[in-house]
């Protein structure tokens, strides 16, 4: 067995502690995502198609205390609903859309251990509003948008002010739930903040730009063919004297 990784941060010393692997189907694993976009990242597939995956501890040292982290498979019961079918075979039960990361989901049907069906559905973008909408000229205005996704097509959106390029939000770290910060420019009068489609990250380096707006996401974002629905988002503030 091949020794811990072991990284010291502050005085904590921080042991990653292998208890193993598991093997699970990697459709299951990266749902909608298309096998191009993960396969060069993932290790080797076994011969029935899956993947492994570690089963990891971390073990924290700090003076004469120890503290075991189990950070492996983990309790997810709560993410799972059990449902008997009826008299005439037939299966139906609710299921709460998730609030905050966006686009594809996938729902498992699982018998004795065994993935019998699935269906896939996906959850749009949600702009929740703009605070304050009158500010002066510097001044700070936060804008919420909920339901951004997770791959390199929908984890965040290209942002310009007035026409302006300002950058880019990405939501994969806050869970599809982007509170963006923007300072108020300009003159007095109303001004335009726009959020468009973009691509996080990519291998081209001149065919898509990568973190820029896509303008023509109508007709050109390549998630249209995935069924993306990637909307454009204008919001207006008012500066004032």
């Amino acid at each position: 067995m091949a020794p811990p990784h072991t990284y010291r941060l502050g005085n904590l010393d921080l042991h990653i502690l292998s208890d193993g692997t598991f093997f699970q189907d990697a459709g299951a694993v990266f749902g909608v995502v298309p096998r191009i976009m993960w396969e060069r990242v993932a290790p080797p597939l076994d011969e029935q198609h899956r993947i492994p995956l570690g089963l990891n501890c971390l073990l924290v040292r700090s003076h004469d205390k120890l503290v075991l982290i189990e950070t492996g498979v983990g309790d997810k019961e709560g993410h799972r609903r059990q449902a008997s079918p009826a008299a005439d075979g037939t299966l139906r039960t609710s299921i709460e859309i998730p609030n905050n990361v966006g686009g594809w989901h996938s729902v498992q049907l699982y018998q004795s251990g065994k993935l019998q069906a699935e269906a896939s559905y996906y959850v749009r973008q949600k702009l929740l509003g703009v605070t304050p909408t009158v500010v002066k000229a510097g001044e700070m205005f936060t804008i919420r948008v909920r339901g951004v996704g997770w791959t390199e097509l929908d984890n965040g959106f290209a942002v310009t002010y007035d026409n302006a390029y300002a950058g880019f939000a990405c939501g994969f770290y806050e869970k599809g739930d982007v509170k963006l910060n923007l300072y108020a420019t300009g003159g007095p009068g109303t001004h335009l903040i726009d959020f468009y489609p973009m691509i996080y990250k990519g291998k081209s380096t001149d065919l898509w730009n990568q973190q820029l707006p896509m303008l023509a996401f109508r007709q050109d974002n390549p998630g249209l063919a995935l069924g993306y629905k990637l909307p454009a988002m204008r919001i207006a503030i008012r500066v004032v004297k």
